[in-house]
């Protein structure tokens, strides 16, 4: 699946820490979360197109000259909204209060919180 969607282990691994929270699991929920936030900050979709097999697979049967160059600038732009709005919703949940409730006094949050503020700031 990340070879369709570089977006796609950050995305199971914040499921993956809901369903913990919600359940009450404070220890492996706050596990998940740092794997959220690490594979956020990871970036996998800063690589370029050809480290995704997918993408090898199809790149020999693209022309870029028939996609041209608007197409590509609004691919770009869109994988650039993509971050921006997975960095902000990032930022948005890790400090949420449902989260603050489960574990506000846990140095580990702590530690997940800073990791956001430093790689997804609410705003970039």
């Amino acid at each position: 699946m990340g070879a369709a969607n570089p977006f796609f282990s950050a995305t199971m691994a914040f499921e993956v820490a809901e369903t913990l929270r919600r359940a009450g699991e404070k220890d492996e929920a706050l596990a998940a979360l740092a794997r959220a936030v690490d594979a956020v900050a990871a970036d996998p979709a800063s690589k370029e197109p050809s480290g995704f097999p997918l993408w090898d697979r199809m790149a020999a049967r693209l022309d870029p000259a028939r996609a041209g160059e608007a197409w590509a600038e609004h691919k770009a732009r869109q994988l650039d909204d993509l971050r921006r709005t997975l960095r902000q919703q990032t930022a948005e949940r890790v400090a949420s209060p449902e989260w603050r409730d489960l574990a506000g006094g846990d140095p580990r949050y702590q530690k997940i919180i800073d990791a956001t503020l430093r790689t997804c700031p609410a705003r970039r």
